[in-house]
């Protein structure tokens, strides 16, 4: 009778470790760019899970301005899935980086990923990592207003044209 209050305070310390919340830390690129008429562009996010739990719920949010674009959960109790409000512009891709299509000026602004974390003890763990997507217009124009992409391109070509007219004279 001695030992029982011992064994008791034993198992309530073990239960106490057991029941520790998980941390969630989610990393997203500061900055990226693209240039409008890109066929895609990645925005990076990855998350880490301390202490790593078994078969925790996880899902990832991408938002802009507050509204979800997509959603992916995986592991708990529940079947694997995506979501997206436009499964044609908005991919979850690789562990939680959104990959954004037909890249318009539209589409710079500030991205919100945000991972929660649900252990099978119920207990939530949300973080959350923002980066923000510049856009620059597809025509390179210098400040003469001469398209320098379009333009650059006629004057290789009548260069090319020009050499080959002067070796054929020679």
């Amino acid at each position: 009778m001695v030992y029982k209050p011992y064994i008791t305070v034993f198992f309530a310390v073990i239960f106490k470790v057991s029941t520790v919340a998980s941390e969630v830390t989610v990393v997203t690129n500061l900055k990226t760019e693209a240039t409008s008429g890109d066929q895609q562009v990645l925005l990076y996010c990855s998350y880490t899970i301390t202490p790593s739990s078994d078969n925790p719920a996880i899902s990832v949010d991408w938002k802009r301005d507050g509204s979800l674009l997509a959603r992916k959960t995986t592991g708990g109790l529940v079947p694997p899935s995506e979501t997206s409000t436009n499964p044609a512009k908005y991919t979850i891709v690789n562990q939680a980086s959104l990959r954004i299509v037909d890249v318009m000026s539209d589409d710079a602004d500030t991205y919100t990923c945000l991972v929660a974390v649900t252990p099978t003890d119920g207990s939530t763990e949300t973080a959350t990592s923002t980066t923000e997507l510049s856009v620059k217009d597809g025509d390179v124009a210098s400040d003469s207003g001469v398209n320098l992409r379009t333009d650059g391109c006629v004057l290789l070509f009548l260069t090319i044209i020009l050499l080959l007219l002067i070796s054929f004279n020679s």
